[in-house]
């Protein structure tokens, strides 16, 4: 709902712009457009965080599953007999 809001904003101050025909300039359409373009990015890396985490997950979980990760890990370090 608010990502709706936000892409019409700009629509919103350019007919705004066109009804006060004054000769102050407007910043307005600007900030919305950067607004605009942090929320995409925002929504790239959420989508890029979230396919990570998955590689992560499977990869985690193949481990778990794994035939040679259930057998006993040994020390790579030999142990002294005594």
């Amino acid at each position: 709902m608010r990502g709706a809001r936000i892409e019409e904003a700009p629509d919103r101050a350019q007919a705004t712009e066109r009804e006060s025909s004054s000769s102050a300039f407007d910043p307005l359409p600007l900030m919305l457009a950067r607004r605009l373009k942090h929320a995409a990015a925002d929504v790239e890396f959420i989508d890029d965080f979230r396919r990570a985490y998955e590689q992560w997950r499977g990869r985690r979980f193949d481990s778990r599953t794994s035939p040679a990760a259930a057998a006993p890990r040994r020390s790579a370090t030999p142990r002294a007999r005594g």
